[in-house]
């Protein structure tokens, strides 16, 4: 009986159609394409992406999909072990590099307030806190602590300030198989595969980039307004772009 890569391969060739066609529909890379015709399934993303990847795969050359991944997971069940997406380990191992340039930027920080502070009491053996001109600046400050409140101006409160800063959450819910790929404030967030049913949410200060190997086939709505299609059933998109200034133009318009 043929594998499960052997299968794939057969029905690829004998429709005449390359890896990099089919890579290029189902946004699955080559590298995994070959894996899989290979029956070399350790290379592939662990868990539900693995499975993913195979069901597009089947679906595509009009195989049975769900007989495909049953006969995937009885054959290879050591693979439902690996749960952690590589995208996600990257985004974890940045995060902690971060955490510890913050560290050391505080700490130097404070060794720098240190060495100001001790500098402003032994410059040059005077107290620069009690010359003459920090006397003067004194006499400035209650003198001007003086003035009557009402002639004072009024400012904009820190949270009135803040109020212009927009936040966005958008959720992508799959009506139909889809892949995506999105960036939240010019930082990777997702790159999956997603299938009819599934939904995502994210959120970003900013904006949005997305790319989706089938426009049509997803609906996004963003902080709870629905919008509409971003493009056709099979269509697809690169770079699009919503952020906290376009997003509203492309808001489903109510019926009366």
């Amino acid at each position: 009986m043929a594998s499960i890569g052997e299968q794939f391969k057969r029905e690829r060739l004998a429709k005449q159609i390359s890896l990099e066609d089919i890579a290029r529909e189902t946004k699955i890379r080559v590298r995994f394409l070959q894996a899989i015709e290979e029956d070399k399934f350790d290379l592939l993303p662990g868990g539900v992406f693995a499975r993913n990847f195979i069901r597009a795969y089947a679906i595509y050359l009009g195989m049975d999909d769900e007989e495909v991944v049953k006969s995937f997971v009885q054959q290879f069940p050591a693979s439902e072990e690996k749960k952690v997406f590589p995208l996600l380990v990257i985004e974890e191992h940045k995060s902690r590099r971060y955490f510890y340039q913050i560290v050391i930027l505080i700490i130097l920080l404070l060794i720098l307030g240190y060495i100001l502070w001790v500098n402003g009491w032994i410059f040059k053996g005077e107290n620069v806190y009690n010359s003459p001109q920090q006397e003067e600046k004194s006499s400035t400050i209650e003198k001007e602590a003086a003035i009557p409140p009402e002639s004072l101006e009024v400012l904009p409160s820190i949270e009135e300030a803040s109020a212009e800063t927009s936040e966005l959450s958008m959720e992508l819910r799959a009506i139909d198989t889809c892949w995506v790929e999105i960036s939240a404030d010019d930082r990777q967030v997702a790159y999956q595969l997603l299938l009819p049913g599934e939904k995502v949410t994210l959120a970003a200060n900013q904006r949005f980039v997305l790319t989706i190997g089938n426009a049509g086939g997803v609906e996004i709505t963003i902080n709870g307004k629905r919008l509409r299609p971003l493009g056709e059933l099979g269509e697809v998109k690169r770079s699009l772009i919503l952020d906290a200034e376009n997003w509203r133009q492309f808001i489903v318009e109510d019926i009366q």
